[in-house]
Formats: C-alpha cells, sequence, structure tokens
C-alpha cells in the first residue's frame, strides 16, 4: 500500500527510458532490459520516501508526501523494503538461469555502486543544506544523489549490449552528468 502511494500516478520512470533506450543502441530488446530498469525506478522511489522527510516535504508530485500520509518510520521503512526487492529480484534472476553471468555480476555491481553513491549524496545533502560554497559543490552533490541512477542505467544498458569495460566507464560517467546537468538542475528550477 504504501510503495503504491508513493508510485502514484505521475511517475515518469525516467531511468527506465534511459536504461531502454541505450540497451536499444546496443541491440538490446526492450523486454531484455526493461527489468533493470524497473529496479533502478525502484531504489529511485525508495528514495524519495526518505528524501521528502529529510527535507521536510509536504508534497511529491501533487499528492501528499508518504511520510504525511503513513508517518516517518514507516516512510524509511518503505525505503528499506524496496531497496530489499531489488536485491530479492536480482538473487531470483540469477537463481532462475542456475548460474550467475558475467553480466549480471556487473549489473548487480552497477547497482549496488549506485545504491551507495546515492545514499551517500542524501547524506551530504542532509548535513550541508547551507554549507554548499560552490557550483562544483553542488553539482558534485547531484551528480552523487540524481547522477548515480543516470549512470547505473546508461552502463547497465551498455553492459546488456556487450560493451567493454572501457566503454562502460564513459556511459557511467555520461549518465552522472545527466543526472546532475539535465535531471537534477532542471527539477530544482522548476
Amino acid at each position: 500500500r504504501y510503495a503504491i502511494h508513493e508510485l502514484g500516478p505521475k511517475g515518469h520512470f525516467w531511468r527506465s527510458k534511459v536504461l531502454m533506450a541505450t540497451a536499444s543502441a546496443w541491440g538490446v530488446l526492450p523486454r531484455r532490459s526493461i527489468i533493470y530498469g524497473a529496479l533502478l525506478d525502484t531504489l529511485h522511489l525508495g528514495s524519495l520516501a526518505t528524501d521528502d522527510f529529510q527535507d521536510c516535504a509536504e508534497f511529491r508530485r501533487g499528492l501528499p508526501a508518504v511520510h504525511t500520509v503513513h508517518g516517518k518510520d514507516l516512510a524509511q521503512l518503505l525505503t528499506l523494503y524496496l531497496m530489499t526487492r531489488v536485491d530479492k529480484e536480482m538473487l531470483r534472476r540469477n537463481k532462475k538461469s542456475h548460474k550467475i553471468s558475467n553480466k549480471r555480476v556487473r549489473i548487480l555491481d552497477e547497482i549496488k555502486d549506485a545504491t551507495d553513491k546515492a545514499i551517500l549524496g542524501q547524506g551530504r545533502d542532509v548535513r550541508s543544506k547551507s554549507s554548499i560554497n560552490s557550483l562544483e559543490e553542488c553539482m558534485d552533490l547531484y551528480k552523487l544523489k540524481s547522477g548515480s541512477l543516470y549512470g547505473a542505467a546508461m552502463s547497465i544498458g551498455a553492459i546488456l549490449g556487450g560493451a567493454h569495460v572501457r566503454t562502460v566507464y564513459r556511459y557511467r560517467n555520461c549518465g552522472y552528468k545527466f543526472g546532475a546537468y539535465v535531471f537534477q538542475v532542471n527539477d530544482d528550477l522548476c
């Protein structure tokens, strides 16, 4: 029920779209990439529940924020629940195939790295509300908070397409910048 509230009718699922577009550019069919985009968007949705109560936001996408309806404790639990669901789905996918492919290990590593960076970015955001002293510091924070999941979206799309490690690195960095410069700056200005 809480997850459905957070999803709401206005979700755009940009991370899924970016991942699927990247994978498609590498010749990967949408049915092979959509689950990984959904996992990234699930992580994002969980982070929104925590972000809203840490920022004392009353609304998300025109609806009351999860914590205002269900309380801060359940908002935090929603975040943890959704993160755990992502982990379980990755494990389930590996069990289903009866082997762990190198691609799946790399994808899991991208997801966990993006999660770590997003958590680090949120922590910095909470601690530095009034102490960001330069545009560079602000953009570094945005690369962690928003850029990390976009970086994962682009790198996972490239991994699914069989890209070399160096190419995946370039895609990840492009995603970091897209998430920070295009998405987060636009989100803060609008």
